[in-house]
């Protein structure tokens, strides 16, 4: 995978996302976990929207494949649609889940300052929580 640092800066748009995705995610957590379910709800639209517009843009490109073709500005609008919505849907979504996992990870060091920390953490294959063991304690301790 790339980062930032990898990209070239004319591959970088030019975007309100990181600002917005910020403001989400400030505005969202809270103490009981309903605002990170909330940003993972709009997250989660987000990415059905994209595979929507994915959809949609195959059927097109099938239409195209059987001969039928579309008037030019038909054309350029199914294209534009199709090929770019996703990308700026997925640049969302990136800024967005890497908003989300600063703010997480904040809130998980901030907690370790403060509580006895937690030494190890083990989690099943689906990301269920199997167990986990505190720092200076020999036995492991299960929510």
């Amino acid at each position: 995978m790339s980062t930032d640092a990898d990209f070239h800066f004319d591959a970088v748009p030019e975007s309100n996302a990181e600002a917005v995705a910020n403001k989400i995610v400030f505005e969202s957590i809270d103490l009981d976990g309903t605002g990170v379910v909330e940003i993972l709800r709009l997250l989660v639209s987000r990415a059905e929207q994209m595979r929507d517009v994915n959809q949609q843009f195959g059927k097109f490109d099938a239409q195209l494949s059987t001969g039928h073709l579309p008037g030019q500005d038909d054309l350029n609008r199914e294209l534009l649609h199709g090929l770019y919505e996703p990308i700026c849907l997925k640049w969302f979504l990136a800024r967005a889940l890497r908003s989300l996992a600063k703010r997480l990870e904040f809130e998980v060091t901030e907690k370790q300052q403060h509580l006895r920390p937690i030494q190890k953490i083990v989690y099943a294959i689906d990301g269920d929580l199997e167990s986990f063991t505190l720092r200076s304690s020999d036995r492991p301790e299960s929510e």
